[in-house]
């Protein structure tokens, strides 16, 4: 990334030290699954502008705090605690990771119609390794393409 897309590799914060790790843990209140610990001590999410680091087709990788903040107040009735975002399309959908009853599956939430059952990950690690195929072959990721344009990293439709 630092190589091929500098633009969007500038805007990853820095990671968590295992301070922040645990303040984190108390707000949710249950620790953080290691493959999500192992991410956000890389690199806390990235910062919000234009050209931020997207990790799956249209979803920036989410700053921890900015995240949780985002769902600390939704209802019950549709969001589960137990679900730890760390990417978003800037809206209502988010990318999660469950430490429920499926710990460690990775989820693709939609904040009208819920949980699209056909975007699920067995983890984090298999999302990532989808994302790094697509980028080392040039493969098709979700019907897009890896793309960089200006230093940043899109995922344009494959035409």
């Amino acid at each position: 990334m630092q190589r091929n897309a500098p633009v969007s590799y500038r805007t990853l914060r820095p990671g968590l030290d295992d301070d922040a790790l645990a303040m984190l843990e108390d707000q949710y209140g249950f620790p953080l699954h290691s493959e999500l610990r192992t991410l956000l001590s890389w690199h806390d999410g990235c910062t919000h502008d234009a050209q931020a680091l997207q990790i799956w087709t249209d979803f920036q990788f989410g700053e921890s705090q900015f995240m949780c903040d985002q769902v600390q107040d939704w209802d019950d009735n549709y969001w589960d605690r137990h679900w730890v975002p760390f990417a978003t399309d800037l809206g209502l959908k988010k990318l999660v990771v469950d430490h429920g009853t499926l710990r460690g599956r990775v989820m693709y939430f939609d904040g009208v119609d819920g949980i699209d059952d056909t975007q699920t990950w067995p983890s984090l690690a298999a999302l990532i390794g989808q994302v790094r195929h697509a980028l080392t072959t040039s493969s098709l990721l979700n019907g897009r393409r890896a793309a960089v344009d200006g230093g940043s990293l899109h995922w344009p439709p494959a035409i």
